[in-house]
């Protein structure tokens, strides 16, 4: 069996991610080795986080490459590597907060691969009794769209107009996608998901009053994590954590 892994690095002559063992250095794009911030739940925003590993975005090309060759599970990287890295997150947060006191898993609706993975790691420790779901958020329509007027009248008059105008921009079509928004600008956006309708109906016994946890892969500004938590808190869940895999924070 592998011993645990401790970093990775890129390999300019190979193109690939090296996940490197027993061999901890400070240029190291991904610090594996347990770190303090992955030995307990933080709190962003008022929401319970469990970050288990951070990525160096000093290093932006080098980090942007890794974060999409990770989350597609592309020739970049090693399938064997990415299970182990996850398996030992996994085992770390059943060790913090047991997986099998959760009565919903939760992930959002996503083309990636390493979340597909992911989920099913949890699932698999959480035991059968936890349910799993990946359809339980939508894409709110353009009209029912809120901005974060608290934050926005904090800033300066004229960056807030020139905020405004972006996010009018983003969200002046039904067909508005969210990607086109940058990531330093979605916190003033209060609630672009809301319950699939049907799944909500199927899943309220389990949300009202239960131990939520939210999985997601990679987060930089924690957008859908926060609007994905205000929903379950909206409709009464009685605990919601989120787990997630990799982070720029």
């Amino acid at each position: 069996m592998k011993k645990l892994i401790e970093g990775i690095r890129y390999n300019k002559e190979s193109d690939k991610f090296e996940f490197v063992w027993n061999d901890d250095a400070p240029g190291d794009l991904v610090n594996l080795k347990l770190q303090r911030y992955n030995k307990l739940l933080s709190t962003k925003d008022g929401n319970k986080v469990y970050y288990a590993y951070k990525i160096d975005s000093a290093q932006k090309d080098q980090s942007a490459l890794l974060r999409k060759s990770i989350k597609y599970m592309d020739t970049k990287v090693n399938r064997e590597d990415v299970e182990l890295m996850i398996s030992k997150a996994v085992v770390n947060f059943n060790a913090l907060s047991p997986l099998s006191n959760y009565d919903l898993i939760i992930t959002p609706k996503s083309t990636s691969n390493v979340l597909d993975l992911l989920k099913n790691f949890i699932h698999a420790k959480a035991g059968s009794n936890t349910l799993l779901y990946s359809d339980v958020f939508v894409k709110n329509t353009v009209d029912n769209i809120q901005f974060d007027e608290e934050k926005l009248n904090k800033l300066p008059q004229d960056k807030r107009d020139k905020i405004v105008l972006i996010l009018n921009k983003v969200f002046s079509k039904q067909d508005y996608k969210i990607k086109s928004l940058p990531p330093r600008f979605r916190k003033y956006v209060m609630n672009f998901l809301k319950f699939n309708t049907e799944v909500e109906k199927r899943l309220m016994n389990k949300i009202i009053g239960g131990k939520i946890l939210l999985v997601d892969d990679i987060l930089t500004e924690g957008t859908t994590i926060k609007s994905m938590s205000n929903l379950l808190k909206s409709v009464n869940a009685l605990d919601v954590t989120s787990f997630v895999l990799l982070t720029n924070k």
